[in-house]
């Protein structure tokens, strides 16, 4: 994101709203971007423009602490209920600060461990 008010200066952060409409009078769509805001520069309706990043695959992204990897090999594990959970290979694509674009291997609607996954690893190979 760049602000009109600093010029040459970028912002990284991710999109959490996006309004429903364009503006017609001055043709602008408003979303609401989170990101870190240190020495409070950045304030409410200030204008600039903003370049999204969107990947050529489609993904579900989780937390890296979801996946283990073993050589060039990851997985996760997927919640069935009563205690059983079960491995499952995934094919990772883009990494992000904390989380990863998993691509298959996994659907929407899945109960994934999001956090301990290594501790199912260490109980699944005894």
């Amino acid at each position: 994101m760049t602000l009109n008010a600093y010029p040459g200066e970028t912002w990284k952060g991710r999109i959490s709203t996006v309004s429903d409409t364009v503006d017609p009078v001055t043709r602008t769509l408003h979303v609401r971007v989170v990101l870190p805001n240190q020495n409070s520069r950045v304030k409410p309706a200030m204008f600039g423009a903003i370049r999204i990043l969107r990947s050529d695959s489609q993904g579900i992204v989780l937390p890296s602490s979801a996946v283990v990897r073993e050589g060039n090999d990851a997985f996760i594990f997927v919640d069935k209920g009563n205690g059983k959970y079960e491995r499952r290979n995934v094919k990772l694509a883009r990494t992000f600060d904390s989380s990863v674009e998993i691509t298959s291997g996994i659907a929407a609607g899945d109960k994934i461990v999001s956090e301990g996954a290594l501790f199912l690893r260490a109980e699944s190979q005894d």
